[in-house]
């Protein structure tokens, strides 16, 4: 698995204003799978579980 940043934004302002190469991670994705099967290359992961659902 290559290296990657990791940031969990708090709100959806903070998250969209994130590099246009980031990769979403949120529940029922797959992306660490095709990360460690050396398929996707992420330089940037967003995890989206934190964000108010309002």
């Amino acid at each position: 698995m290559s290296q990657f940043s990791y940031s969990r934004p708090e709100t959806l302002d903070i998250a969209c204003h994130n590099p246009d190469d980031a990769r979403y991670l949120a529940g029922g994705t797959n992306l660490i799978d095709l990360m460690k099967s050396d398929v996707g290359h992420p330089e940037n992961v967003l995890d989206f579980k934190a964000l108010p659902m309002s």
